[in-house]
């Protein structure tokens, strides 16, 4: 499996856009929290689950779920002021 571990990008202040490449099927816990600056995220279809609070407290202004995640963890896009 590919993915994005937890705690990946947590706090990258500097971190304004990301896209996501096919071959992630999984982003962990926190993997972008506290990304104050990041307000665009592309997620593709490979990716299956994303973990507790992966995108919280990021700048996100849109936020588009791959049409197989069937289950939005808790605190996944908490305290996102711009969405």
């Amino acid at each position: 499996m590919t993915g994005i571990g937890d705690y990946a990008f947590r706090g990258c202040a500097n971190l304004i856009s990301v896209t996501i490449p096919g071959s992630v099927t999984s982003i962990g816990d926190h993997a972008f929290e506290y990304c104050s600056r990041l307000t665009s995220v592309t997620i593709p279809d490979s990716v299956k689950t994303f973990g507790t609070a992966s995108f919280r407290e990021t700048g996100i202004i849109n936020f588009e779920v791959p049409d197989n995640i069937t289950n939005i963890p808790i605190y996944s896009v908490a305290d996102c002021t711009q969405l």
